[in-house]
């Protein structure tokens, strides 16, 4: 007689279920708004009707992005590379990494229009899974975090160890958690995406208030250096475990 599965068995099927269809709603949003994606940075997306917000948090991210790493960067999550023209000639490698192959191809036209394709090496896969055998002398993420949950969030942290050299730089810039954001979103769970041709996503995402971005760097033993905290974006400044 087939043995069925255990209680916990199956549970374990119906959370990876949940994953994988959450991971695959994620691929077939980024895919869907990619040559729309950058509309965001000047207050067109859905969140705030605040475009001064937006252009506010965008200077001051894009100051921290330009005084940041040198030298072999990687770019997790790096999407249409909205952040690449304020670092990319600071660097002498540069691995820019996303699962959505339409979001890296317009990654790779802004490379190619900055004149740095020598430079990037583009990386269509899953952080989690792919290999990455570099010692990274800094890394950047940029509105990952926010869709990953807890668990993933500690697996992201334990990766980037393995691949960063000690004492890297790290810059996380994400969603914050503020007075103005609190009008319009849930703080965490799943959302609804709307594109301008109409068609909607569902998809997982969380914001950061300040505690969360200590906790963060606290649990994963991160050393926070800066953190500018804006009405919409926060980027957060530090650095790996030491050795």
């Amino acid at each position: 007689m087939k043995e069925r599965p255990s209680d916990h068995t199956r549970r374990a099927r119906a959370v990876k279920s949940t994953v994988d269809s959450q991971a695959e709603a994620m691929k077939l949003y980024y895919d869907a708004r990619a040559n729309e994606y950058e509309e965001v940075y000047a207050g067109q997306g859905p969140a705030i009707p605040d475009p001064s917000a937006y252009a506010r948090d965008v200077k001051e991210t894009s100051e921290i992005v330009s005084a940041f790493a040198t030298g072999q960067l990687i770019d997790i999550g790096c999407g249409t590379g909205f952040w690449l023209p304020h670092y990319a000639f600071n660097c002498s490698h540069i691995t820019l990494l996303d699962q959505s192959e339409k979001m890296l191809s317009e990654c790779r036209r802004k490379a190619e229009q900055l004149g740095v394709l020598e430079k990037c090496h583009f990386v269509h896969a899953d952080f989690f899974t792919t290999d990455l055998s570099t010692q990274y002398t800094g890394a950047l993420t940029g509105f990952l975090l926010s869709h990953l949950s807890f668990t993933w969030e500690a697996r992201f942290f334990a990766r980037l160890e393995s691949i960063l050299k000690p004492r890297a730089p790290l810059l996380l810039i994400d969603s914050a958690w503020s007075s103005k954001r609190r009008r319009y979103r849930q703080k965490e769970g799943i959302q609804k995406r709307s594109l301008r041709d109409g068609r909607t996503f569902l998809v997982y995402k969380r914001y950061f208030d300040r505690s969360d971005i200590g906790r963060i760097f606290t649990m994963h033993n991160l050393t926070l250096n800066s953190l500018y905290f804006g009405d919409v974006f926060f980027a957060a400044l530090g650095n790996s475990t030491p050795p």
